[in-house]
């Protein structure tokens, strides 16, 4: 028993340790990231790296043994780890102290909750093994098919959504290669720590979105208690909330990129999650299709006619890892005719979208799966309308809009006979992909109504004194 834990954490540990060298390359050891983050981010690009190399593996017809995959990606991460530390010596270092204030009673309640929901996330998971949480689709079945045959296999598996992309089923088919046999409990860890990463990851953005500790704390509080969604999903088998961690890493990071063009690092970590994101499920394509347009308005709005070339090669940073990501995947569906059926799609049909938009709109005020979420997002923005044009919110309430009108059209396009059934089954899954991001425009419309607050009452003992005086004459 002890042998098997000591290689279930072996098989856990690995993962960051594989993608904490690629975190160097895009962080370095600046100021502004805390090692959590780091961290974070080196467990979401350590499973990009170790299900890619899987997938190599299924394309050339090699085995999916524990060799076959440890040996590649480490030596991969050791090169990276060289080059990385013979650039930091030639450079010299760039960290610099990190002062920061206590920690008062505030603070420390704020992370308890933060810490109590995941600590929840993780008992939640252990309690529902995988064949119960999974039982109605293949995320699960997948990894645990690929491990039995030891190679990218979908002869003696039921299909459904075949055409799914496999960072999922790989991420557990690891996980089982570590600890050599499968076990449906201790593989849900994974999605908790994916979780994890998420919560890290955002509360890093926050602070990078110049918010205070205890704002960004809140901020992160609320992102693990808004409805239970993101905590309830978190637990179950299915790719909805990674790909909710790999999508808000791509969004928060472009918003921290509008607000520094010159941080090159920022578009290319927006690439890392997009990457990802069309790695992880079907609906990442689209997602990513929109935060690439938006992307490429922000340099055609904001980048001089002769900076054009220097921006488009700044965007082949970006563009590169949703290659890695995607391209790969293509070949292997069609080698093994992976074909979309599109059994949930149909025609566009336009009579539809009245009930489409009444439907959404009573799931989006669904308090028991979204608190009030959504009904402070419409409010925020109508109480900053006038501040959308600005940088710091255009951009990431387009990205914000453009996903929720990418969803209509999904549900226009619907075969489903029960339109309103087929989006009360689907659409809080949807909403996870989007939930970082949202909450991180609430947030900043929040702050943006409380800075003109603070203008017109800083306005008003001047106006008053001027009156007074005209009063006195």
């Amino acid at each position: 028993m002890l042998f098997l834990i000591v290689r279930y954490l072996l098989a856990l540990a690995f993962i960051p340790c594989v993608g904490y060298p690629l975190t160097l390359w895009l962080v370095g050891a600046r100021l502004g990231w805390s090692q959590v983050a780091r961290w974070a981010l080196a467990w979401a690009a350590g499973l990009g790296v170790i299900s890619l190399e899987m997938l190599s593996l299924g394309l050339l017809g090699q085995s999916l043994t524990l060799a076959n995959v440890v040996i590649p990606t480490a030596a991969i991460a050791g090169l990276l780890w060289v080059s990385y530390r013979c650039r930091y010596r030639a450079n010299g270092s760039t960290v610099e102290p990190n002062a920061s204030r206590p920690w008062n009673w505030l603070d420390k309640g704020l992370v308890f909750i933060i810490v109590f929901q995941i600590l929840f996330s993780a008992v939640a998971a252990l309690y529902l093994p995988l064949n119960t949480a999974d039982a109605w689709g293949n995320w699960g079945l997948k990894g645990k098919a690929f491990f039995l045959e030891q190679a990218l296999t979908f002869e003696n598996l039921y299909e459904r959504h075949g055409y799914y992309p496999l960072l999922v089923p790989l991420s557990l088919t690891w996980v089982y290669l570590g600890l050599g046999q499968i076990n449906d409990g201790l593989v849900k860890a994974i999605f908790t720590l994916n979780l994890l990463a998420l919560v890290a990851l955002f509360y890093q953005f926050m602070r990078l979105a110049a918010f205070k500790r205890r704002e960004a704390l809140l901020a992160t509080a609320y992102l693990t208690l808004a409805g239970g969604m993101l905590i309830r999903h978190s637990a179950v088998a299915q790719a909805d909330v990674p790909l909710g961690l790999f999508y808000g890493l791509a969004c928060l990071s472009f918003v921290a990129w509008t607000q520094q063009p010159e941080q090159i690092r920022y578009l290319a970590i927006t690439g890392l999650g997009a990457g990802l994101s069309v790695w992880t499920k079907y609906e990442g394509l689209p997602h990513v299709v929109i935060l690439t347009a938006v992307a490429g308005l922000f340099v055609a709005l904001n980048w001089r006619r002769r900076q054009f070339p220097l921006a488009f090669q700044m965007l082949s940073v970006y563009i590169l890892p949703i290659a890695v990501g995607l391209l790969p995947w293509l070949a292997f569906r069609q080698l093994h005719n992976l074909v979309s059926d599109g059994e949930h799609l149909g025609m566009l049909q336009v009579d539809q979208l009245p009930a489409v938009i009444r439907t959404m709109g009573l799931a989006l005020v669904d308090i028991q799966r979204w608190g009030i979420l959504w009904p402070v997002l419409g409010l925020t923005l109508l109480l900053n309308w006038r501040d959308l044009r600005r940088k710091v919110l255009f951009y990431p309430s387009l990205l914000l809009g453009l996903n929720l009108a990418f969803y209509v059209v999904a549900y226009l396009a619907t075969s489903h006979v029960d339109l309103a059934a087929q989006i009360n089954n689907t659409i809080h899954r949807l909403l996870l992909h989007i939930a970082p991001l949202t909450i991180f425009v609430v947030v900043l419309c929040v702050r943006s109504w409380f800075d003109n607050q603070r203008k017109f009452i800083a306005v008003l003992p001047p106006v008053v004194e001027g009156a007074l005086r005209l009063t006195d004459r």
